[in-house]
């Protein structure tokens, strides 16, 4: 028997003309929000959770300006990341980053899932994280003793690590 998804993770990609602040009057900015929700049916919190994002090479990644403290930017991996230590059942976890778009402009940029415009940037974003006392599938454990054996103690623990990946 299989249990629900743990965790929803959605994002999304918007690209708006800049202020020119940054040197250049065709300066655009790059804006990603993302979603992630822990399952109410979930027994027990998420915990240890990182959330990884790559930011493609036509983003200026240290630009970054995140609405959601503990976020790193990593230049050399072109990644930002976040660690949230616990996500209990039902809660929803929201960040945003901004960064500086190098294009030329955002004319013509796919924001409202229009057919014939340019596609938006992509944001692969990594979701890691644990679940204790809990498994995503039935276990059934069942032991024969023979009368002479010595006695015999087994501790379980039941986790799950969970990998989420969104293209």
């Amino acid at each position: 028997k299989l249990r629900p998804i743990p965790l929803l993770v959605k994002s999304k990609v918007q690209v708006a003309a800049g202020d020119g602040s940054s040197g250049s009057s065709t300066s655009s900015k790059c804006r990603v929000g993302v979603k992630i929700r822990s399952n109410p049916e979930n027994k027990q919190p998420l915990c240890r959770m990182s959330v990884i994002m790559s930011v493609p090479p036509d983003i200026r990644g240290e630009s970054v300006k995140l609405s959601r403290r503990g976020g790193v930017w990593d230049g050399m991996k072109r990644i930002v990341a976040w660690q949230i230590e616990e996500l209990a059942p039902g809660d929803l976890v929201e960040i945003q980053a901004q960064f500086e778009y190098l294009g030329n402009n955002s004319n013509g940029f796919n924001n409202n899932n229009g057919s014939d415009n340019k596609p938006l940037p992509k944001f692969p974003l990594l979701v890691r994280c644990d679940m204790e006392d809990s498994l995503l599938s039935d276990i059934d454990l069942e032991t024969d003793v023979e009368a002479d054996c010595k006695p015999v103690r087994l501790d379980l623990t039941r986790s799950v690590r969970i990998l989420h990946r969104k293209v």
